[in-house]
């Protein structure tokens, strides 16, 4: 006489009971699993200590009061130094922090459905269906008769493809998260706002203080300006568009309006070509001059190395950072359960870090290595390195070195577990970047105002601190700089510590 069996659990992680009329089929007890809740989440430790070394080196190559060594300069116009990569570093590190903060913005299901992937595999899908329908067709024997499941399954994906119109619709305009609460919706914004209009203003406000409050002379744009705009443009980007590719496509657009200016404008003064990139005949001049005019812009000259067009190319750098944090989240794709050998309990949406770690030092490495490539071949053909006028070849190998170094440290900090005791500094500085740059930014301010004299002839305190404490007995002067320059960063390190025993995080 059979039983009757029914299965009442389908879970994967349960052990699936089974009852029959009489009795259960297991008559002792099977050894249950425990299911556990994902550990809390870490830091990042080699992002922190990235921002942190950025920030230390900005002080540093920004405090040289003479002649500085070569690795502290930034290249005279064409070309690229070490110090050339500290701004761009800062920008990708910035979106790679806007890619953690707005994660969550847009609920999986609708993130998941790209219009691209979605088309991508509705062809694929449509071709397949045709393959399989032509491949059952040439093996059906004659006489055979006609198998019902392959009809419903034929059905099934017919199904899947033709998706109803209204639903296909859904999926390329649905924009506003129904399910959030205007609240929190109105509140992103405003933190979005408050945090872009703080940004240029402490560098148009730093800028007023060194002019003397002389508005006529005041230079508009600067680098926490382009920081400001930078974060803005991108954010906007990320938070209203919710699909990776139409994101893509967006900053493409940016990148594509400077390519295009940059080779196809002709300047009319005497002497200069169409597609010339050298300062007074490039497109960056005319629109800084046209815009900003001379008086606004950096030491009165033909253009500002963070200029109005090179600013739309600047974007490419904060939006990688934001690609390769999405590099690191498709790293957490296809990760099997996480099971406790010893205990045998099971973590079913957890990760092993160190895999995890692996497989983003990996993704990172590849996709650092090929944008340093194309950056290099452009650097090598037709579009030189430039920071001044910050050229698409520069934005494609810092941008590719910065995610290279983010996996080396990675590699050493987060999976070797070496140098985290060593390295401190660098965390203490880098979980508060905007107040350990403001606060040297604005002393160095308050210094060059102040009057003083130096070798009997007029000059600022800034120089004066310079010229009595370190060049008066330092015969060298670039070894004087860089002194001046390490020391000037060490003032901070305290209070970086303090801020970070304390917790006090200031964003």
């Amino acid at each position: 006489m059979s039983e009757s069996v029914q299965i009442v659990d389908s879970d994967p992680f349960s052990k699936g009971e089974y009852i029959s009329d009489e009795h259960t089929l297991y008559d002792e007890p099977e050894p249950k699993l425990i299911i556990k809740k994902p550990t809390k989440k870490q830091r990042l430790l080699s992002l922190d200590i990235l921002r942190g070394a950025t920030i230390v080196l900005m002080i540093i190559v920004n405090n040289q009061p003479e002649d500085e060594f070569w690795p502290l300069g930034h290249a005279a116009y064409n070309g690229i130094t070490p110090t050339d990569f500290i701004f761009p570093f800062f920008l990708w590190i910035m979106g790679y922090a806007i890619g953690i903060t707005f994660r969550n913005v847009w609920p999986s299901h609708i993130k998941d459905n790209d219009p691209f992937i979605w088309c991508f595999k509705t062809i694929k899908n449509v071709f397949t269906t045709a393959i399989s329908r032509s491949t059952a067709s040439t093996t059906l024997n004659v006489g055979e008769p006609y198998d019902e499941l392959n009809e419903h399954a034929d059905n099934e994906i017919l199904q899947t493809v033709s998706l109803p119109k209204q639903e296909s619709i859904k999926k390329f305009f649905y924009l506003i998260p129904m399910k959030e609460s205007h609240y929190n919706r109105i509140w992103r914004w405003i933190k979005i706002y408050r945090r872009t209009i703080l940004l240029f203003f402490f560098g148009i406000f730093g800028s007023i203080i060194f002019h003397h409050f002389d508005f006529r002379t005041v230079r508009i744009l600067g680098v926490l300006q382009r920081i400001s705009l930078c974060y803005y443009i991108v954010t906007v980007i990320v938070v209203l568009v919710p699909w990776f590719s139409v994101q893509t496509i967006f900053i493409f657009i940016f990148g594509l309006i400077y390519f295009l200016s940059m080779f196809l404008f002709k300047s009319s003064q005497s002497g200069c070509t169409r597609g010339d990139l050298s300062p007074q005949c490039s497109a960056q001049s005319y629109f800084d001059l046209i815009i900003l005019t001379r008086a606004h812009i950096y030491r009165h000259q033909d253009y500002d190395p963070e200029g109005l067009l090179s600013t739309l190319s600047a974007i490419g750098n904060v939006y990688f950072g934001v690609l390769f944090y999405k590099i690191s989240e498709w790293a957490k794709q296809n990760n099997k359960p996480v099971i406790d050998q010893n205990t045998g309990e099971i973590y079913p949406n957890a990760t092993d870090p160190y895999k995890l770690h692996f497989k983003r030092v990996a993704y990172w490495l590849i996709a650092g290595t090929v944008l340093v490539l194309i950056g290099h071949s452009m650097n090598a053909t037709f579009f030189p390195y430039n920071k001044n006028i910050w050229t698409t070849s520069f934005v494609l190998t810092t941008s590719g070195t910065a995610g290279i170094l983010l996996a080396l440290i990675t590699y050493v900090v987060d999976i070797i577990g070496f140098g985290k005791t060593l390295l401190s500094v660098f965390i203490w500085v880098g979980v508060n970047p905007l107040v350990l740059y403001l606060l040297p930014h604005y002393l160095v301010i308050i210094l060059r105002i102040i009057p003083a004299n130096v070798n009997n002839k007029p000059s600022d305190a800034y120089f004066w601190i310079y010229s009595t404490l370190f060049s008066s007995w330092i015969a060298n002067a670039k070894l004087a700089s860089l002194i001046f320059g390490i020391c000037f960063e060490l003032l901070f390190i305290p209070l970086a510590g303090l801020l970070y025993k304390f917790k006090i995080y200031i964003k």
